[in-house]
């Protein structure tokens, strides 16, 4: 079975690059924390979805930031398969990880 790190750089190419404080300077320049974004769920894993709105790192929605939701119904529930668009806002650039927070927690518009 892939590692989250092996299946995260198969879908996004920059998240094994040798020069990832660029990469970040990008995506730091064109999103702030707050900003509502909107993407295709790239993969899933038991503690959450790895989101790909355009940025050239995932973005991560855990279970725990999605409201009402326990980690046996995100597996199971098909509002979330591989291939949906979710909604979500930025909650934290995780840079050491090289992920995106996502939340749609607190926010009645996501």
């Amino acid at each position: 079975m892939p590692s989250v790190e092996d299946v995260l750089a198969v879908q996004f190419e920059a998240y094994r690059t040798n020069e990832p404080e660029v990469v970040w300077a990008k995506i730091e320049a064109n999103h702030q924390v707050g900003d509502l974004v909107t993407g295709r769920i790239a993969a899933r894993f038991p503690f959450g979805l790895a989101i790909d709105f355009g940025a050239e790192f995932p973005g991560m929605l855990l279970g725990t930031r999605i409201p009402d939701m326990t980690a046996e119904e995100l597996q199971q529930n098909t509002k979330f398969a591989t291939g949906s668009i979710v909604t979500a806002r930025i909650e934290r650039f995780a840079t050491t990880a090289r992920q995106i927070g996502l939340t749609q927690l607190g926010d009645s518009t996501v």
